[in-house]
């Protein structure tokens, strides 16, 4: 065997064992602990063992328009619940995300289905109404929400959307008629809510629109993404041309986020 065939096979040799070797080390190479991460639970209920709630169409299209938009944004795969979720398994999961998330990391919450209100038995509403979302088999009150908010000691970002009617509040207690807060919540109140935003189709009075293709809220806020530039807008911006695109009246509840997450472009998980 001459010289030029050896030096052939060692090269080809070392060649092969060093591209063997670096793909080894890259899957196990653990990621930055440092790196923003973002994640998202998207929940749509179609359908519900609850009386007096129809049968809502267009869930899976929804899910898929906020799925688009959190793809581009790099998100890690989210968690979806679809069509007959149980109330505990949306309430387990949010606990589970929330409580596991990292200061520099970033959750979002999307539910889309029937939500409504019943008289407050409570003594913690202004209003005397409990806002709560329906799930397959029992509704989920805006109290057992905000509990998982306020004992979470998170400092991770937070987004929920909610498209359902009556969904002005979904996050809290101590909600007014148009579920627009600011001037209701106390400093001490306010302190223990993490850093969150909070986006809701209607305010607490309204019922939402729904077509047989799925909710208009959605619709409308997959419309901004792509046709207005809704990557490049930051979270106040975004939902001021969402309103416009809307004859309800979307809620935006902004209070309890700080400022660098304000000014952050939607739904981008590195922070300013």
């Amino acid at each position: 065997m001459n010289f030029r065939l050896i030096l052939y096979f060692v090269l080809i040799f070392v060649f092969v064992f060093s591209c063997k070797g670096k793909t080894k080390d890259q899957e196990n190479q653990p990621f930055n602990i440092n790196e923003s991460r973002g994640y998202a639970l998207l929940v749509g209920v179609s359908k519900t063992k609850v009386k007096g709630y129809d049968y809502i169409y267009g869930v899976e299209n929804n899910i898929t328009r906020v799925s688009k938009i959190l793809k581009k944004r790099d998100f890690e795969k989210p968690t979806v619940l679809i069509d007959l979720p149980k109330a505990k398994e949306i309430t387990d999961e949010l606990l589970g995300y929330i409580n596991n998330l990292r200061d520099q990391d970033l959750f979002v919450f999307y539910f889309f289905g029937h939500g409504d209100q019943v008289e407050d038995d409570s003594n913690d509403e202004i209003d005397g109404q409990d806002e709560f979302l329906v799930a397959n088999d029992s509704i989920i009150l805006d109290d057992r929400i905000n509990d998982i908010l306020r004992k979470s000691n998170t400092k991770g970002r937070i987004v929920f959307i909610i498209e359902s009617c009556h969904s002005g509040s979904m996050h809290q207690v101590n909600g007014n008629d148009i579920g627009i807060s600011e001037q209701l919540i106390d400093n001490r109140n306010k302190s223990a809510m993490p850093n969150f935003i909070y986006m809701g189709a209607t305010t607490d009075l309204e019922e939402a629109p729904i077509f047989l293709s799925g909710g208009i809220y959605t619709s409308k806020l997959s419309w901004v993404w792509k046709n207005a530039k809704g990557s490049k807008l930051n979270y106040e911006e975004f939902n001021a041309k969402l309103k416009k695109r809307l004859k309800v009246s979307p809620v935006f509840i902004s209070e309890y986020a700080k400022k660098s997450f304000l000014d952050n472009k939607f739904l981008t998980i590195e922070e300013l």
